[in-house]
C-alpha cells in the first residue's frame, strides 16, 4: 500500500494519512466490480482502518502516484486491484468526480 498521494493543486506529495487528516484534494480512484448478472462486488474494510473501518465498501480504492494518462492510472488501478483481492480483470474509465 502506498504512503503518499499526489495533491491535486500543489502537483506536489504528502503522506496519506496527513492529507486524508487536512482533508487536501488529491487525485485517487475507486474499482467498482460487476459479475455477468449484475451483481455489485462488495468488502467490508478492516475494523483497523483509520476512516471508515468496518463499513461495507466498493471492491478497493488507491491512489496513483502518476496522473500522466489514462494507461498510467489503469495500470495502477489493476495492481491495487491485485493487491487487494488477488484478481485482476479489464478496467474501464467510467467517470471522473470531484468532492
Amino acid at each position: 500500500m502506498e504512503d503518499v498521494v499526489l495533491l491535486t493543486n500543489r502537483n506536489k506529495f504528502m503522506e496519506k494519512i496527513k492529507a486524508h487528516k487536512l482533508v487536501l484534494k488529491h487525485y485517487a480512484f475507486s474499482i467498482i466490480i460487476f459479475n455477468i448478472e449484475n451483481e455489485m462486488l462488495l468488502q467490508q474494510r478492516a475494523l483497523t482502518k483509520y476512516h471508515s473501518g468496518g463499513l461495507w465498501s466498493n471492491a478497493c480504492c488507491g491512489h496513483p502516484l502518476s496522473v500522466d494518462s489514462i494507461f498510467h492510472i489503469k495500470h495502477q488501478a489493476i495492481q491495487r486491484l491485485f493487491e487487494e483481492l488477488g484478481f485482476t480483470t479489464d478496467i474501464h474509465y467510467q467517470c471522473t468526480c470531484e468532492y
